[in-house]
């Protein structure tokens, strides 16, 4: 059920909130007993503490620059790189095989692709994930296919080359 709750936006949001509420509660609670106060006390102390203005503007700057590195940070790749990570699959009509990957770029700015998953067409609407290095359902002209991985992979890092250097 929590995990359900977690899930939604809203109610990930008071669940987080529940739990600062009680984290400050119990310092709260150890505060009073070392400083040998009620807890009452404690409360009003906290409630009536005056901070300085620096403070805050300190505080709101901060704040602001930490969301300015995050979310430079989701836009990690230039906008060649993202064009050339949307070149990221391809069929083979005449085979019924399409392949699928990621595109990423090495400290030399170089192109290379990881995550190579092949899929067979033959099947309908829902292209079959291959099972090893042929289509797993009997019967189909590429159950008898053997993809050679390292030579389908060579292949498309080059296709990716030759694309990155049409972009550039």
């Amino acid at each position: 059920m929590i995990k359900k709750i977690w899930k939604d936006p809203v109610g990930s949001k008071v669940i987080s909130w529940l739990i600062i509420g009680v984290l400050t509660l119990i310092a709260l609670k150890i505060k009073s007993h070392y400083d040998d106060k009620s807890f009452r006390e404690t409360l009003d102390w906290l409630i009536n503490y005056q901070t300085k203005l620096i403070y805050i503007v300190l505080g709101i700057i901060t704040y602001i620059t930490i969301r300015f590195i995050f979310k430079r940070k989701k836009n990690f790749y230039s906008k060649k790189q993202r064009q050339l990570r949307e070149f990221n699959h391809m069929t083979d009509s005449n085979q019924g095989v399409r392949n699928e990957w990621t595109t990423y770029f090495g400290s030399n700015g170089k192109p290379f692709i990881t995550d190579l998953e092949f899929y067979c067409t033959g099947h309908g609407d829902a292209p079959l994930r291959f099972y090893g290095s042929n289509c797993s359902v009997n019967g189909c002209k590429n159950s008898r296919l053997n993809v050679s991985e390292h030579r389908v992979k060579n292949h498309i890092e080059s296709l990716v080359i030759n694309e990155w250097n049409k972009i550039k």
